[in-house]
């Protein structure tokens, strides 16, 4: 159970408090690969605490970090803790202003993930919140 990660995810979050780029995102995809082993009442709370760091995060340039969020965000979206709500509330937007931008669109590398994690987030809050958007994208 939970018990036998305490230990880490406390080391974890402290690495991830105190990290900057490349190992911050190291520290994400860390934290994010233990939420799915969590019950549900641990990993909402997490989840909760994961995508706050990663909506910082957003703004940041590195293509390294980009990728590690667009993962962080898959993996998020795809558990059943977090609620639709605060997705659109608090991420859909910075979400399409920080990763629909033509720069990451025509990146081979990023643009596998940035469409799996747009396919989770139509899978979470409805695909009518979704296709708008990609349509005027696509103009």
């Amino acid at each position: 159970g939970i018990d036998s990660f305490g230990a880490v995810l406390s080391r974890l979050w402290v690495g991830l408090a105190g990290s900057q780029s490349r190992l911050m995102a190291a520290y994400l995809q860390a934290v994010s690969s233990i939420i799915p082993l969590m019950p549900e009442k641990y990993a909402s709370e997490y989840i909760t605490l994961v995508m706050n760091v990663v909506m910082v995060q957003f703004e940041n340039p590195e293509e390294e970090m980009k990728r590690t969020l667009l993962k962080v965000i898959k993996q998020c979206l795809d558990n059943q803790e977090i609620k639709p709500s605060f997705v659109i509330e608090k991420m859909l937007s910075r979400f399409w202003d920080s990763f629909w931008i033509r720069k990451l669109t025509i990146d081979r590398l990023i643009v596998q993930q940035l469409t799996e994690a747009t396919l989770s987030l139509a899978k979470k809050i409805g695909s009518m919140l979704v296709l708008p958007r990609l349509v005027l994208l696509l103009k």
